[in-house]
This record gives structure tokens, C-alpha cells and sequence, in this order.
């Protein structure tokens, strides 16, 4: 009779201990189709995000420089109504302007290659500069050139032809400071944990590199590995050929990928390229990783503390119905 109840509650056990089994599988796999489900939409959600700041950082260089093309536009008006580009009022006109601009200083280029500025007369700036090839131009912004006030210090110009009744009287420019810049024109990405070139596409040459590497050309970024996916020929390529596009790539001495976005100006022949590393990229990935696999091992822990529990329950039942078996009701 005991051997009876013994099989029979066995059997029991053996069933319910299979049945808990496959919904503990069952779970863990729905468990496991939604976390990856998260892991993918989130990774998606980093990749979006880089791209927005990405141009978040576009969006104000892009507004910057237009705004000075227009207060050098205005400036080269007043210039032009005065009788000569060597009047006071031209050089207060000047002196206004480098007072009032944080990132750049004007002057004028005049036909024999000569140049005006507040401080006063450069007699000859063809080393750096040349009338014709600025006339030619017409309203542009250049590559990184020497500065007319200090030769070694590297700038961006953006020149204004001054004409007028149909004649080009000279050609304004404003020296525009690369380091302040991206100090005073290009947001903070990352809480300042990102790094962000402008890329002239002309020529591969870095203009504003907020990373301060010593990087000076597309060229010589000095790739040991790229991840899955990307090639170095597509980056280059694509940054001088004005894409967007994302990349992944470790640099001499780097344990992890850095992630990059870099989209076009619309301003100028610029692309703008945002690299910031992995786990600042992914941070919210990370913890959305970390919480779900927490919530996964919760999940097993308490289906196997149930499936104890269900066995402890089941052998106190064989243990009871064994003592009822055993003991007689009337006489005990």
C-alpha cells in the first residue's frame, strides 16, 4: 500500500516538476526574445542620438557662420558708401567690428595685394593672400591660412567683395579663430567626453579639431582597427564626398571602439565629425543591458525557489496520506 502512494505521489511529482521546468524555459525564453528585442531598440536609440547631436553641432556652427557672412555683408556696405577705404570712419568701422565679434577680426584686401586693418596698413600680404584670387572667388569661406597680424597663427577667412557703382574697391575678409571657434560656436557633446572635427573636403584638412590630437589632415588618422562593417576608404571617402554616415575605430592604444557620425555643412565645403567613445555612446544600452539581465536571473531565481517549494509541498503530502493510510479512524 505504501509503495502504492509512493509511486503514485512520484509520478505526481515528476509531472509537476516537468511541467514547472518547461514554464521556467517558456519564461526565460520570452524573457529573453524581449530583452534582445530592448538590446536592439535601444542600440538603435544610441545610434540616433549621436546622429542628433551630430547635428545639434551643425545646426549652430552652420547658424554662426551665417550670421557673420551677414554682419560682414552689412559692414561691407557702410564701407562701401564712404569715399575711401582709408578714411577714420573705415578704421573705426573695422575696430567696431573686432571689439564686437569673439571669434574674428576684419580687414580689407586691397587691388595691390596691401591690406587694412585696425591697428593699420599691411604693406603686402601676397604671401598669404592675393587680391586677384580673392576677387575671383567672389563671397567665400577659405581653408585654414596664415594670419595677417600673426603669421604663425593658423585662421579661417570669409571674404566680401566691397564694390561700389559697379567697381571692387577691395575685399573684406574676417579672420575667423579656429580654437575659439570650438570654444564658443560648437556645443559640448557628451558632457564633454566627445571630440569634434570639421573637415574641409577640398583638401582633407582639419579646421576645428576640439580634441586638440595634433590631428591636421583626414589623411592622417591613424586607424589600427575598424569594426565589422566599416571600411578606412569609406570613411575618407565619404567624409570628402559630403555623406552621412556612421563609423566605428580604434586608434593606437585604444582598448575600445570609438563611434563617429559626420554629416555636411550647408554653410561651407565642411564636414563635421563627432567621435565620442563606446561607453559613453552606449551608457543607456550598458544599464538597459544590466537590468534586464538582473530581471532574467530574479526570474530563474524565484521559478527554481518555486520549484523546491513544490516539492517540499508534494513529499508532505505522501508523508500525511502515508499516515492516514497507516492509522485507523475509530481506533487511532
Amino acid at each position: 500500500m505504501e509503495q502504492k502512494i509512493r509511486n503514485t505521489f512520484f509520478s505526481h511529482e515528476l509531472k509537476s516538476g516537468l511541467v514547472t521546468i518547461l514554464l521556467l524555459l517558456a519564461v526565460v525564453a520570452l524573457s529573453s526574445f524581449v530583452t534582445w528585442q530592448l538590446f536592439n531598440l535601444t542600440e538603435r536609440r544610441c545610434y540616433e542620438d549621436l546622429a542628433s547631436i551630430t547635428n545639434d553641432a551643425i545646426e549652430a556652427l552652420d547658424t554662426n557662420i551665417r550670421s557673420e557672412r551677414m554682419t560682414l555683408r552689412v559692414l561691407g556696405g557702410l564701407i562701401a558708401e564712404e569715399e575711401t577705404l582709408e578714411s577714420i570712419s573705415v578704421s573705426r568701422f573695422l575696430t567696431v567690428y573686432d571689439v564686437n565679434s569673439e571669434v574674428a577680426s576684419a580687414g580689407i584686401l586691397l587691388p595691390d595685394n596691401s591690406c587694412l586693418t585696425s591697428s593699420g596698413r599691411d604693406p603686402n600680404v601676397s604671401d598669404i593672400m592675393t587680391f586677384s584670387k580673392a576677387l575671383e572667388a567672389g563671397e567665400h569661406i577659405s581653408g585654414l591660412q596664415q594670419s595677417v597680424r600673426t603669421r604663425s597663427l593658423p585662421v579661417i577667412r570669409s571674404f566680401e567683395p566691397v564694390r561700389h557703382r559697379g567697381m571692387t574697391l577691395g575685399v573684406l575678409y574676417s579672420e575667423l579663430n579656429p580654437s575659439k571657434i570650438a570654444e564658443l560656436w560648437l556645443p559640448s557633446a557628451y558632457n564633454g567626453k566627445a571630440s569634434i572635427y570639421v573637415v574641409d573636403r577640398r583638401d582633407g584638412s582639419i579646421l576645428v579639431n576640439t580634441a586638440r590630437d595634433g590631428l591636421e589632415n583626414i589623411s592622417g588618422l591613424d586607424i589600427r582597427e575598424l569594426k565589422s562593417g566599416f571600411t578606412e576608404a569609406e570613411l575618407r571617402n565619404g567624409i570628402l564626398a559630403g555623406k552621412r554616415a556612421y563609423t566605428a575605430f580604434m586608434l593606437p592604444g585604444d582598448t575600445e571602439y570609438r563611434y563617429a557620425c559626420y554629416m555636411p555643412l550647408d554653410s561651407a565645403d565642411w564636414e563635421l565629425m563627432v567621435v565620442v567613445p563606446g561607453e559613453y555612446v552606449f551608457a543607456p544600452l550598458l544599464q538597459s543591458e544590466s537590468h534586464m539581465f538582473t530581471l532574467l536571473g530574479v526570474e530563474a531565481l524565484l521559478f527554481i525557489l518555486y520549484f523546491f517549494w513544490l516539492l517540499y509541498q508534494t513529499r508532505k503530502s505522501i508523508r500525511e496520506t502515508e499516515r492516514i493510510a497507516n492509522v485507523d479512524i475509530l481506533t487511532g
